[in-house]
């Protein structure tokens, strides 16, 4: 979760790759049964030689577009091109006439032919360094009534004012505006405003960036800089109208022309706003139903269905993968489960924190289950494993966690595994083999008789279907045709080689552990029972017991022949795990203690004389370094077979920020690396 640690490289390697997917850290939250799907009227990689007119109009004093621009700044078509696998749109200081006043600047105006509405848009533009602006928005036309305006980022590239200078150069500024008639005024202007710093603190005309907005519905937009969510917006009225897609450079009365330091002196480069791609999707509904997390098992954290506030990023964890981090007060999570059978389930959460952490609350389908708190680790990849345990339900749910706490950053989740906690069974099984011996006399009767110094009881039982730890063991017997009194003795027998019939002094069993005893006066009719020790019985096949008298009168109690009142062996035991819970287990008990990462470390950072050292740790010999630009471009790539690297910075050219990207066979990390 450490700031150094932006996940959006990974993507922006891959973004070249496929051109479907959004520029974003992490999973867009996009309600359930909800999918985006690109939008091809409004997407274009500007890679032909010239403008697409079938997605795309411009405006110009002599087109049908009714907006010529913002005086003095004048569209003109020929502000428009199309080069490079770029959309140009150039700033210049041209005089013209029109509508009777002279304008002295010249911008353009790219829209979208078609509208949308609800979806993800996005483009990866580098704003022009003169007074007029660079810009990516959507807007309506006026249905008679009213008219909004989403403005995902607009820019300028020069100023005299001390805020633009220092805010707005330097920030996606974004906006949503919402005009309650058709005249568009300050006065019915409902708007609501946001802002988000470029890393760095650099000027936006210095690299392309890539700016994004997640128009969910008519209550919420979240927006996307260089990947990462920078700020919501929720409207002051419903934002549900379809609008168009708009690239524009133009004049602004808050930042008029100065001449001579309007940056109309510069190159056609610096005066031009360009476009590597504009891409939208829009929302649709998803039929695909998503496969369900069996449990038990483990859920692994970035495997949610839905979320809020939440990003995924590397884990040094055991095992690897990713981790769900970035997580704040009122964030959360869901996982679509299936539970394989209602009752107890423990839940395993591996967790770490740097801060004091949090609470994480589970539900189910709405209902709450129960919490887990977690009071800091000391390191975002510090991991340990808490336990709580929750009653679910059979079958398909939603599983929630909701995260709560004071901190701006509350933990990390890598997993949570889930293994069924088995209700205890209590059986009850009658003797498969009963008999005394009375002397060497073998007596297979309806009765048992018990007296010291002559008569010893035997009885087998089949425990070969209790799976499981016995937790309880009761003999009941009941007295019949003859009392007695005085201490009876259960023991353990040696071996189960013998039957009721053939029972004898050559192959009793032997008595290896006394289980129980109960001293009493015992009374034809009454069923008595011996409390035996559980720990020395185990389940999987026969066990025999021996009774036998210590002093007193003897007793005759019922044998299993008397099937009104056959012996009881009662036997109450937790049922072993099943084989994905015992999978689960074998995978997390290596990982109950603490782990802590050493990290490597770069030095001076930020680096300002134009050496920078890397220091290495827990490498191999062998070290690949790679060098990527905020926006995943490789800048220098080299191997090292020493602990220490020396970084010549001012072969990387420009001041800003940089990932260096430091991978072995042992193992990859990414620290930041600032430039000044």
């Amino acid at each position: 979760m450490k700031k150094y640690l932006l996940l959006f490289l990974t993507l922006a390697f891959n973004l070249s790759l496929s051109a479907q997917q959004p520029f974003v850290n992490g999973t867009i939250p996009i309600q359930p049964g909800k999918k985006l799907v690109l939008n091809p009227d409004m997407s274009d990689e500007f890679n032909g030689q010239s403008l697409n007119r079938n997605k795309w109009h411009t405006s110009s004093p002599t087109s049908n577009s009714g907006w010529k621009g913002r005086f003095p700044g004048l569209f003109q078509d020929s502000a428009v091109s199309v080069k490079q696998g770029k959309l140009w749109i150039k700033a210049s200081a041209q005089t013209a006439q029109f509508q009777g006043r002279t304008w002295t600047h010249q911008g353009g105006l790219v829209r979208s032919n078609k509208t949308a509405r609800y979806g993800y848009y996005e483009c990866k533009m580098k704003a022009n360094q003169t007074i007029m602006s660079s810009t990516f928005w959507l807007n309506s036309p006026c249905d008679g009534t009213r008219s909004t305006e989403l403005d995902i980022t607009e820019v300028v590239g020069e100023g005299d004012k001390p805020w633009i200078v220092n805010n707005n150069m330097r920030s996606m500024n974004f906006n949503t505006h919402h005009w309650r008639t058709c005249h568009r005024t300050a006065a019915n202007d409902f708007a609501r405003k946001g802002s988000a710093r470029l890393e760095g603190n650099v000027l936006a005309y210095e690299d392309y960036h890539v700016y994004g907005a997640f128009w969910k519905s008519k209550d919420l937009i979240i927006f996307y800089l260089d990947g990462k969510e920078v700020g919501r917006i929720t409207p002051r009225s419903d934002f549900n109208m379809e609008m168009h897609m708009l690239m524009v450079v133009e004049t602004y009365d808050w930042n008029p022309p100065n001449p001579g330091n309007d940056g109309m002196n510069r190159s056609v480069e610096q005066r031009s706003t360009t476009y590597e791609y504009v891409r939208a999707w829009t929302i649709e509904d998803d039929n695909t139903p998503s496969p369900a997390i069996a449990i038990p098992g483990r859920i692994e954290a970035e495997d949610f269905t839905n979320q809020s506030g939440v990003q995924n990023e590397n884990t040094s964890d055991n095992g690897g993968g990713q981790n769900v981090g970035y997580i704040n007060d009122g964030d959360f999570v869901e996982y679509s489960v299936n539970a394989a059978s209602a009752g107890d389930y423990n839940l395993d959460f591996r967790v770490a924190s740097a801060t004091s952490g949090g609470t994480i609350t589970i539900s189910s389908n709405g209902n709450v289950l129960g919490t887990v708190s977690l009071a800091g680790t000391g390191g975002w990849q510090t991991w340990i494993t808490l336990r709580t345990t929750v009653n679910l339900p059979a079958g398909a749910q939603t599983l929630r966690l909701d995260f709560s706490g004071t901190t701006t950053y509350l933990l990390n989740v890598n997993y949570i595994d889930a293994s069924f906690v088995p209700v205890p069974v209590t059986t009850t099984l009658s003797p498969v083999h009963d008999a005394y011996l009375q002397g060497n006399q073998n007596l297979n009767h309806n009765i048992l008789r018990v007296e010291a110094g002559n008569r010893v009881s035997y009885l087998m039982f089949d425990l070969s279907k209790i799976n499981g730890t016995i937790t309880n063991v009761k003999l009941k017997m009941t007295c019949n045709s003859d009392p007695g009194n005085g201490s009876l003795i259960v023991a353990l027998g040696s071996q189960n080689n013998w039957t009721e019939s053939n029972l004898s002094n050559n192959n009793k069993p032997g008595a290896t552990t006394t289980l129980g005893s109960l001293n009493t006066s015992y009374t034809v009719g009454t069923t008595y029972t011996w409390d035996l020790n559980a720990s020395k019985i185990n389940g999987g096949g026969n066990i025999s017991l021996i009774v036998s008298q210590n002093g007193g009168n003897d007793v005759a109690f019922a044998s299993s022949e008397n099937t009104a009142l056959t012996p009881q062996l009662e036997i109450t035991y937790t049922p072993a795990s099943t084989s994905a819970n015992a999978r689960v287990v074998a995978k997390t008990t290596p990982q109950q203690v603490i782990t802590i990462f050493e990290e490597s470390r770069l030095y001076p950072n930020p680096s300002t004389n134009g050496v920078c050292y890397l220091n290495l740790k827990g490498h191999s010999d062998k070290v690949n370094i790679r060098v990527f630009n905020v926006l995943g471009k490789l800048v220098y790539e080299g191997v090292s077979q020493k602990k220490q690297v020396r970084l010549e910075t001012q072969h990387l050219r420009k001041t800003g920020t940089y990932f260096v990207q430091i991978q072995s066979n042992r193992k990859k990390e990414t620290l930041r690396l600032c430039i000044h």
